[in-house]
């Protein structure tokens, strides 16, 4: 929106779909269900909702909404068959890593938008990203736990049982369980 509230640009449906219904009113098959990530003049979200058909991942110019730029500008629309992107997606220097529902976060290269996969051995509704790298995702079913995964490598790192969230700090995390709250420094 422009400073007078007025619009300056949208995007539109990821697909050419009809509208559904749910819940009493119409909707797209292809909302954006991750947020919108504004980073300097570039805007990151994804579109989709159904496993059977594709969600589109974007990085548009925030200004003007385009994903045209010129080489190496780090502008795309990039369709993705078989994902569910769903809640906020976190940056990374050279990834997107990006929620999708209860299962593994998927990782995105930055610049293109090129699937890379899943975190390994990942899950939850939870996800947060470390200063050094690392994602915190969980909880793990009714117990608890949060896996800790490595976002360049895809690979576990550890797991953390009884934790059902995380939260990062500049110089540390808390992690909670059901019973207490133990907070990490790693200054």
């Amino acid at each position: 929106q422009a400073s007078d509230g007025s619009l300056t640009w949208k995007s539109d449906r990821a697909d050419d779909s009809s509208l559904i219904l749910n819940d009493g009113r119409f909707v797209s098959l292809s909302p954006c269900r991750t947020g919108v990530v504004v980073e300097q003049s570039r805007a990151y979200f994804a579109q989709g909702m159904l496993p059977w058909r594709s969600t589109v991942l974007r990085c548009v110019d925030a200004a003007t909404g385009k994903t045209e730029g010129p080489e190496g500008s780090g502008l795309f629309a990039s369709s993705h068959f078989g994902l569910t992107l769903e809640g906020a997606i976190l940056m990374h220097d050279s990834r997107i890593v990006a929620p999708a529902g209860r299962v593994a976060p998927e990782i995105f290269e930055r610049m293109n938008g090129k699937h890379e996969g899943p975190l390994e051995g990942s899950g939850g509704s939870s996800v947060v990203l470390t200063n050094d790298g690392h994602v915190l995702c969980g909880p793990g079913n009714k117990t608890g736990w949060t896996t800790e995964t490595d976002v360049t490598s895809r690979k576990q790192i550890g797991v953390h049982d009884g934790t059902v969230a995380a939260v990062v700090m500049p110089h540390g995390r808390v992690m909670v369980s059901r019973s207490r709250l133990t907070a990490y420094d790693h200054s």
